[in-house]
């Protein structure tokens, strides 16, 4: 239930901007914590979104189940799964895109630091991306 109330209010609703979680709190005992938190993938997605995925769920995939349920054609069904794929491949695309570093020396450093690269393979790639004159 908190997670709905949640969803709802993912968009700034002055200006409509993405907003940034900085606080959570507990509804039983009031605990609040403050810092920067990442949104799930799931927070991207509009209530209509949210609500065909609940659905489809529920009907455990199967289409003739949500036709029923849904009282909509299979083709239509069919639009809703496209359009909720493309949202979800949109969102983790973004999700992915904002976890790599933008600097790709800092990508080389962190394969360094993970044991992927050894240090010359690491020095190689570092000096291949330096601006030489």
């Amino acid at each position: 239930m908190i997670m709905l109330f949640v969803f709802q209010y993912l968009k700034c609703p002055v200006c409509s901007g993405s907003l940034d979680v900085t606080a959570v709190a507990c509804a039983c005992c009031q605990i609040e914590i403050k810092g920067s938190f990442s949104p799930h993938w799931l927070t991207g997605l509009d209530r209509d979104q949210l609500d065909f995925l609940l659905t489809f769920v529920r009907c455990r995939g199967v289409i003739r189940d949500i036709e029923a349920l849904l009282g909509v054609s299979y083709p239509t069904v069919r639009n809703r799964v496209d359009q909720l794929v493309d949202a979800v491949e949109r969102l983790l695309g973004q999700a992915q895109a904002a976890a790599e570093p933008s600097d790709p020396r800092i990508a080389v450093l962190e394969r360094l630091a993970g044991g992927e690269i050894s240090p010359d393979r690491a020095m190689t790639l570092l000096d291949a991306l330096s601006p030489h004159p």
